[in-house]
């Protein structure tokens, strides 16, 4: 539920600054949830759905999960990259009601923006520091003084 709560934030935080968007995210449950992480999901669900924000949200159906031959990062990498199909479904699919002015991705669903430059739809790069980019940069000496 990390990557799902910063991209909530993200759409919180575009829409105190601009009041005409309406905001879709795609969700990709991951493929063996756990009760804890599918309760985690939707506890952050509702609360948005509850909320006035103009956030939905749109569940893509499961993609294969991919063979034993990867583990760790490159499994889930692959697993994000099987739901290639469905992001491009759901993006026509809105396309049909709405215009899309930009397709924001998560850093570990990069290889989903073919299906975006397909339609024509935008997509900013956008980089957030991090604290692995403090830390990087204290150890470069570039400190915070």
């Amino acid at each position: 539920a990390g990557h799902l709560l910063s991209m909530i934030e993200l759409a919180r935080q575009i829409l105190q600054h601009t009041h005409n968007l309406s905001i879709t995210v795609l969700i990709i449950r991951p493929p063996s949830s756990s009760t804890f992480a599918s309760s985690s999901i939707s506890y952050h669900l509702d609360a948005v759905a509850a909320s006035e924000l103009d956030i939905n949200f749109r569940e893509l159906p499961q993609a294969a999960f991919p063979e034993v031959e990867s583990e760790g990062l490159a499994c889930n990498l692959r697993f994000i990259d099987n739901h290639k199909p469905a992001v491009s479904e759901a993006l026509t699919a809105l396309q049909e009601t709405t215009t899309i002015t930009a397709f924001i991705v998560d850093l570990f669903c990069i290889s989903s923006t073919s299906a975006s430059l397909d339609l024509g739809i935008p997509i900013p790069l956008l980089h957030i520091r991090s604290n692995h980019d403090v830390h990087r940069d204290l150890l470069a000496g570039d400190g915070l003084e």
